[in-house]
């Protein structure tokens, strides 16, 4: 039975528990509609377990770009250890970052296939796997091959990440709360060498990668016992499970080879088009020009040494933490 709208309070939902019917509507203030589903949907979780989703996959989503930048301090060190010229080791973070790009078309259809929580376990497992790896490499050909893999890994917090936000927060506030998980994802650039550089400076360019492993490790024993299941399935049809890894496939979902090239549909809208080229050309400066140029143009005409390129970092931190969140929150008004 479908609530008639013109009787409906107009107000903003909150985050209390909704006791209407999964079809009934509000209309806000502004004459947009939300969707009251049923209680236990996620829209409808307490404020602890909403930001608890939101915490762990924004700190994935900064990992992203933060172990893709971490290593850039050591560019002179591991063009010693490797015999490779420095614009050679530039291509451990630029790979990376294509990689990173090429991940979340796998990652997209597994989502939706099976729930957000296995794919965000079982990335971040390989994204563990693979820093273990790069630490230990021993040549240039093996720490690329880690570093591909790694990025393989930790980019399904670019995609499942944003998802889980539009899971669980209503339309009114996912701005605001899209604003935390984005500077995230534009702080890792910067923290990376930041406290890479004065770990490499200590401990080798291998404990960049350590470290990484680390971090991967804690959000991989998060994901397991304290992340839930976003990706909800009506009550009716029994489907995913909030305890299992691998929980089953989503009921009415399929999984085949095209619905990895389905984001490419979305090139038919000039509006997404614009708005991604726009987003790209700035995620590639920042992430791939100017980290990858810093420590070549720094080192070269003002001899900053390893600690002193990491510093440099400061300034992309203090600016990213206040165009996203004043851009996040204006977005919601």
């Amino acid at each position: 039975m479908t609530a008639n709208s013109d009787d409906l309070e107009m107000k903003w939902p909150t985050d209390e528990r909704v006791e209407t019917m999964s079809n009934a509507q509000v209309i806000d203030s502004t004459g947009m509609r939300e969707i009251h589903p049923e209680p236990d949907h996620p829209l409808n979780w307490s404020w602890i377990r909403k930001h608890n989703a939101l915490f762990q996959v924004a700190i994935h989503a900064m990992m992203c770009s933060f172990t893709s930048a971490i290593i850039i301090p050591g560019f002179s060190e591991l063009s010693l250890q490797f015999n490779q010229p420095e614009t050679a080791i530039a291509y451990l973070v630029g790979v990376h970052v294509l990689f990173l790009g090429i991940g979340p078309f796998f990652w997209i259809p597994l989502s939706a296939a099976y729930g957000r929580r296995p794919v965000l376990v079982i990335s971040m497992l390989l994204s563990l796997v693979a820093n273990i790896g790069g630490g230990y490499a021993s040549s240039y050909g093996t720490l690329m091959v880690a570093r591909i893999f790694q990025a393989l890994g930790i980019s399904s917090g670019y995609v499942v990440g944003s998802a889980v936000v539009v899971d669980v927060f209503w339309q009114r506030e996912r701005g605001a709360k899209t604003g935390i998980w984005t500077t995230m994802v534009t702080i890792g650039p910067a923290i990376g060498p930041l406290i890479g550089a004065f770990l490499i400076n200590a401990k080798g360019w291998q404990w960049s990668l350590f470290l990484c492993a680390i971090i991967n490790a804690v959000e991989l024993i998060a994901y397991v016992f304290l992340f839930q299941e976003t990706l909800y399935t009506s009550s009716e049809s029994k489907g995913l499970s909030f305890s299992k890894i691998i929980p089953g496939r989503v009921p009415g979902s399929s999984l085949a080879f095209w619905k990895i090239l389905s984001p490419f549909v979305f090139i038919q809208s000039p509006v997404v088009v614009i708005c991604a080229f726009a987003y790209g050309i700035s995620f590639g400066t920042a992430l791939v020009g100017l980290t990858n140029i810093e420590p070549l143009a720094f080192g070269a005409f003002y001899g900053f040494k390893t600690t002193q390129n990491g510093l440099v970092f400061l300034s992309v931190l203090v600016g990213a933490v206040i165009g996203e969140q004043a851009a996040g929150r204006l977005s919601d008004t």
